[in-house]
């Protein structure tokens, strides 16, 4: 039917989008064609009888935890104590933040090795009334036991990247 066709299609899309060549040189299209799931989850509630048994228990514990991100995420500010460039002068291979990770009765963020964030920069967003924020998520660097936090960007040679983008603001 009509739904199935459009399913077709949307998966498609997320498809064409996931792959690895896509997600390694240009995030953002693999970001926002994943995020077409959403499309593809509302398609499948009208598709039949059956799916919305399978398709509820799926989207209602990601629902709870996205409203969580959206509305906890991103809340408390961070200082951005030390940014070192490395690799040729004016185009670094690698940007470390040092994020401050002190204060006098505990830390702003507690976490443990293997642990990962995400990072926006709202400065290098190419429409700041985008639907999707651009989160990016990053290993952190540091041991738990440091005063800062630390993360380590490898910069993409590409223009139009985003950890390009952020490498040439960061110089400024």
């Amino acid at each position: 039917g009509f739904t199935g066709q459009l399913l077709l299609i949307t998966m498609l899309i997320i498809y064409s989008g996931a792959h690895e060549k896509v997600k390694r040189s240009h995030y953002e299209t693999f970001w926002y064609t994943h995020h077409a799931f959403i499309v593809w989850f509302i398609l499948l509630l009208f598709h039949g009888k059956f799916w919305k048994y399978w398709c509820i228990p799926a989207l209602v514990p990601y629902t709870i935890d996205r409203l969580y991100r959206i509305f906890h995420r991103g809340k408390q500010p961070f200082a951005l104590a030390r940014i070192y460039f490395w690799g040729k002068a004016g185009k670094p291979d690698v940007i470390t933040l040092e994020f401050d990770n002190t204060e006098k009765t505990t830390k702003p963020m507690d976490y443990m090795e293997g642990h990962y964030l995400y990072l926006r920069c709202p400065a290098v967003e190419g429409n700041a009334y985008a639907p999707l924020k651009e989160w990016h998520p990053f290993t952190i660097s540091s041991a738990p036991d440091e005063p800062v936090l630390q993360v380590n960007i490898r910069v993409m040679p590409t223009a139009c990247a985003w950890t390009n983008k952020v490498a040439r603001y960061l110089q400024l």
